[in-house]
């Protein structure tokens, strides 16, 4: 029982910095994106912002990265994952927006099938 605590007490405190440390980073890289280590340090605060379920951040982030690193991003992986976040935050517009746009630019990109049924699923709710 003591070591459930304590691991429960940690999980906890890890919470409470892991937020503010993302954000942190992702201000920082946009603060400086000249800089070589800008993008990924970016790139790895909207990690964390997607992993603790920031969906909305993390996508206005994305959005952000493409403007400013134009040439240096993952825009296929990216474009999907807008369409994730834009999901997950209930924006279902915006969502089939960014997987249309995925198909469209990379249709024989490893996820295109997914991005489909993505796509196949958000009308079915309509």
């Amino acid at each position: 029982m003591k070591k459930l605590l304590v691991v429960a007490a940690i999980l906890i405190g890890l919470g409470v910095f892991i937020l503010p440390i993302g954000k942190l980073m992702i201000n920082w890289g946009f603060n400086n994106s000249q800089k070589e280590a800008a993008y990924g340090v970016t790139m790895r605060g909207i990690r964390i912002y997607s992993s603790c379920l920031r969906h909305r951040t993390a996508a206005l982030s994305m959005e952000k990265a493409i403007k400013t690193w134009p040439t240096k991003v993952d825009k296929a992986r990216l474009t999907y994952r807008l369409g994730i976040s834009w999901e997950k935050t209930g924006d279902l517009n915006k969502a089939e927006t960014y997987y249309r746009s995925y198909l469209a630019s990379y249709p024989k990109h490893d996820w295109a099938a997914q991005a489909q049924r993505r796509i196949d699923m958000l009308e079915a709710k309509r």
